[in-house]
């Protein structure tokens, strides 16, 4: 084994574990629905319920008094999973299964990389886990559940791939795989789009022109391919909750986001040290200058003044830059470093790797078990018979009502809020928003019926406020909760 395999080995061993553990640690969601509040998850599979359900662009009834299905989200991950639905007719075991597919995907394509620039296989193997296993991947992919994101990456992956493979090789007929793979990659997750766009640039100026012209024409077909669902997206755009949300202004919050804002600023740097240290001909130069160059920006956090890159949250950046300082990492050509220079590698890959698990273990909340709240609450939502909302005086400490309004929609009940805020125009929303628990009947009541709310899930004294002195009629009670009737 050579000396920069064994420089992977630390990192292989316990990212590897950190990954299987965290695996199992994920299939609780098989039987449980994820109701806590580092949880994104429950929002994916409500949607994947309602596709099941009514089609896509359906006008689904189970939100915000109707909206209209995948018409400011991206709809990738729920057609992926829809097949493994209606294999198994289980939604929360289809969710699992497209979490493990999509990690294997991930692995494949991983090994093709690996192949094509002629890597071992551990070091390939170090590339998977450097890329799908770190810290943030884990707290982002698996325990927040953002899977759109995790399938639009794993889509990134494979353009990576064909990218680099016709860096070295003239275009040929082949090149037309890159046209579904960007459809699904538009069709799965905004912030890939615009990075993996971006990244295409590279392959362009390696090009000539007839080349340039197959590349762009392929593109072309997958925009067009993606039409169906880009089209009312962008109509959208400027008539919902979607416009300058500007979450690439994050990056400029040392305070709410400083982990993120730390990881990124070293990921930035560790990637430009790491290419200056690549093979640095003229054809790899302009092949990675378009991702330099966004490096560079969002090192400088300049980025965050640039149209639509602004719009982009930290999570995608790191991925994005993960794969190519990764990438950059195990490509070095180790015969020409010193052995005391791989022995500080050694190290500081251990460390690294020490540091990240640390991170996962000690603040990656895992799955959290149902409290008596969780389950009371879920106890009286079968009797709900009408558009209903969770109300209170005090938040639930433990579960977050948006993710009570995702498992609803799993038993077919419609209540006047959601979880897609930007899925409804902004007068609506802020109707939602300015409703809350208060001492004034009249005003609470009056607002309940503006949302065609008759029904309300509370919880201890708010229960006993709410039937004594707003004389809101009770259904079912169970435990601390209780499902009420606006008269």
């Amino acid at each position: 084994m050579k000396k920069s395999d064994k420089i992977f080995l630390i990192p292989i061993i316990l990212f590897s574990l950190n990954l299987i553990y965290r695996l199992i640690d994920t299939s609780k969601i098989i039987k449980y629905f994820p109701l806590d509040y580092t949880n994104d998850l429950a929002s994916y599979v409500a949607q994947l319920s309602f596709l099941d359900a009514y089609g896509l662009f359906a006008n689904v009834p189970n939100w915000y008094n109707g909206f209209i299905l995948f018409q400011a989200s991206a709809p990738g991950w729920a057609l992926f999973t829809l097949p493994i639905l209606n294999l198994t007719n289980n939604i929360m075991l289809s969710t699992y299964l497209s979490i493990i597919l999509l990690y294997i995907l991930g692995f494949i394509s991983i090994y093709l990389i690996g192949k094509h620039i002629r890597i071992s296989k551990i070091k390939t193997t170090a590339l998977y886990l450097f890329i799908f296993a770190n810290p943030m991947a884990i707290g982002g992919f698996l325990k927040q559940g953002r899977l759109p994101e995790l399938t639009a990456f794993v889509v990134f992956t494979y353009i990576f791939y064909l990218a680099l493979y016709y860096k070295d090789n003239p275009i040929d007929w082949k090149i037309l795989f890159l046209a579904p793979l960007y459809t699904f990659l538009i069709i799965s997750h905004q912030p890939e789009t615009v990075l993996g766009s971006t990244f295409l640039l590279g392959l362009i100026l390696t090009k000539n022109f007839k080349e340039n012209i197959k590349i762009i024409s392929t593109l072309v077909l997958g925009i067009i391919l993606s039409s169906f669902w880009l089209i009312p997206f962008l109509q959208a755009y400027t008539q919902l909750n979607l416009i300058d949300q500007e979450f690439g202004l994050w990056l400029l919050d040392f305070n709410s986001f400083l982990i993120s804002n730390l990881i990124l600023t070293g990921l930035t740097i560790s990637l430009l040290t790491l290419f200056y240290f690549y093979k640095k001909e003229k054809k790899d130069f302009l092949f990675f200058l378009p991702t330099l160059t966004l490096a560079f920006l969002v090192l400088t956090r300049i980025i965050t003044f640039i149209p639509i890159y602004k719009e982009i949250y930290p999570d995608p950046w790191t991925n994005f830059l993960i794969l190519f300082t990764s990438f950059f990492l195990v490509s070095l050509n180790y015969n020409k470093i010193s052995n005391k220079i791989k022995t500080s590698l050694l190290i500081i890959l251990a460390l690294a790797t020490v540091a990240a698990i640390s991170y996962n273990m000690l603040l990656t909340p895992f799955f959290q078990d149902y409290t008596q709240t969780e389950y009371d609450i879920l106890a009286v939502m079968p009797d709900i018979e009408e558009k209903f909302l969770i109300l209170g005086s005090q938040s639930i400490e433990t579960s977050y009502p948006q993710a009570y309004y995702s498992y609803a929609a799993l038993i077919n009940k419609n209540t006047a809020s959601g979880w897609s805020d930007w899925s409804k125009d902004k007068n609506y929303i802020d109707l939602i928003t300015n409703i809350g628990f208060t001492e004034d009947c009249e005003k609470l009541e009056e607002g309940l019926n503006e949302l065609n709310v008759l029904e309300i899930i509370a919880l201890n004294e708010d229960c006993t406020y709410l039937t004594q002195t707003c004389n809101f009629q009770e259904k079912t009670i169970s435990g601390q909760a209780c499902l009420l009737s606006i008269n």
